[in-house]
């Protein structure tokens, strides 16, 4: 059920605001709202699980908005919407988790700044994430979450810490939903949702960190368009039907409708990009006059100009004076750096050339090493051969020795067989000798007994002794011999 309250008359509007629709740019269930001041203007805030806008004094509520897992964008019949994430960014409150939900939540504390006011024309407030309002000056504080409101005739321009710049114009509300910035770790990111007013953005250390990255480093979202930024500078504006217009100065933009369709990429300082009512991104070469007007008139004040031009100029100047105390630092950073890698390298140098060294010393010590161990392991190789050329050699010997003594004894046998038979032989020669002594005396016994018979005859008595004596002297001469 959905309700307006018009100077404390409540009046049921159920068949006339709470019917969806669903708009050509929007995506999923969407609320209508009545007219354009509801899209731009209208005051959001929370009671239970509704969401209530009011506007000069009265109050438009969408029943039950917060009990949706996803809430419906807030949209006008030509197709500029507020989707959940703007709406989400622009309430008056902090949020615990990503999809929003009814009952009270406590807040976090506001953390460390994240840029402060640099330049100041007119009025400006800021609207913390906890609710709270003040009223800005230069040189305050600007944390994450803050929403900025200017009023008729001013802008505020702030510095971040990294050296981005972001530029709100007169009637403008926008917020700075998101900053992180860790040079050292090459993160660098910035979001914000401009509901209306004009703008100008320029990107500090967040697009150089981040250089050479496909993703946008920036996104700007509006009721009508998202704006993704890399290394970028631009200006823009977003009137209140929430049609948006953008021209390129530098870097790299890509422009498409609220839901992300459609894109257009401005990289020419120039080129604009105009995102209409209920269309698609228009591209344009050269931004148009009318539209130049616009963001003239928007992103600049219009009261107080004299006041202002000294104090713009002053802050142009002081960010001139910045850039160059940066370029100088980063000068000094790169020749420090540079004199740091030079005396690395001559490190490296000095400690390739020791390595070097090292690495000869030590092929020299290999290699006397190696020498000595080859001259060794010849050394033994050559006693070893030598042993073995000993062995050989004894070996040799002994076999020659052993040859001698074969032969020697060879020779030996030899001399003993020809003894022997030399010795045999003179054995014979005597054993004939004998022989022919035993048979002459045999023949001469004979002969004597031949005598001694003839003598017997004559007297045997004396004959037979003498036959015996003779035998007798005979064997015994046969038995000496």
């Amino acid at each position: 059920m959905s309700r307006i309250v018009d100077q404390g008359n409540e009046t049921n509007t159920d068949g006339q605001m709470g019917e969806l629709s669903s708009p050509p740019s929007s995506v999923g269930p969407a609320y209508t709202l009545p007219s354009e001041a509801w899209l731009s203007s209208a005051t959001l805030s929370q009671d239970g699980f509704d969401l209530v806008l009011t506007l000069d004094g009265a109050t438009y509520r969408v029943g039950d908005y917060f009990s949706f897992q996803t809430p419906p964008n807030l949209v006008l019949e030509t197709g500029p919407s507020l989707t959940p994430a703007m709406v989400k960014s622009l309430l008056p409150r902090a949020f615990a988790s990503d999809y929003l939900y009814a009952g009270p939540a406590a807040g976090p504390g506001l953390g460390e700044p994240i840029g402060t006011v640099s330049l100041l024309a007119g009025t400006a407030t800021v609207r913390r994430a906890d609710g709270s309002t003040e009223a800005l000056s230069r040189g305050d504080p600007i944390y994450r979450g803050d929403v900025l409101l200017t009023g008729d005739g001013s802008f505020v321009k702030i510095r971040f810490t990294d050296g981005t710049t972001f530029q709100l114009g007169k009637n403008g509300e926008a917020a700075l939903d998101d900053f992180e910035f860790n040079e050292a770790a090459n993160i660098g990111n910035f979001e914000a949702s401009i509901r209306v007013g004009g703008f100008y953005y320029k990107s500090g250390k967040i697009g150089e960190v981040t250089e050479g990255s496909a993703d946008a480093h920036t996104k700007l979202s509006t009721p009508s368009s998202i704006i993704s930024v890399r290394g970028s500078e631009l200006e823009g504006t977003v009137d209140s039907s929430g049609q948006t217009s953008v021209i390129h100065r530098s870097g790299i933009l890509v422009i498409t409708d609220q839901n992300g369709n459609n894109p257009v990429t401005l990289d020419q300082a120039g080129e604009t990009a105009v995102v209409m009512q209920g269309s698609v991104p228009a591209f344009y070469a050269q931004a148009p006059a009318v539209v130049i007007q616009q963001i003239q008139a928007s992103v600049q004040p219009q009261t107080g100009d004299e006041d202002v031009a000294p104090e713009e100029a002053a802050d142009e100047a002081q960010e001139e004076q910045t850039e160059e105390e940066a370029e100088e630092e980063a000068a000094e950073e790169n020749e420090e750096e540079g004199e740091e890698a030079a005396e690395e390298a001559v490190e490296e140098e000095s400690e390739e050339e020791s390595e070097e060294e090292s690495e000869e010393e030590e092929a020299e010590e290999d290699a006397e090493g190696d020498s000595e161990e080859e001259a060794q392991e010849e050394s033994e190789e050559e006693a070893s051969d030598a042993e073995e050329a000993d062995e050989d050699a004894a070996e040799e010997s002994e076999e020659a020795v052993e040859e001698e003594v074969a032969e020697e004894s060879g020779d030996e046998e030899a001399s003993e067989d020809e003894a022997e038979a030399e010795t045999e032989a003179e054995e014979e020669a005597a054993e004939e000798e004998v022989a022919d002594e035993s048979e002459a005396e045999a023949d001469e016994e004979a002969a004597q007994e031949e005598e001694a018979a003839e003598d017997s005859a004559e007297d045997e008595p004396s004959d037979e002794s003498t036959e015996e004596s003779v035998e007798e002297a005979a064997a015994d001469e046969t038995s000496e011999e």
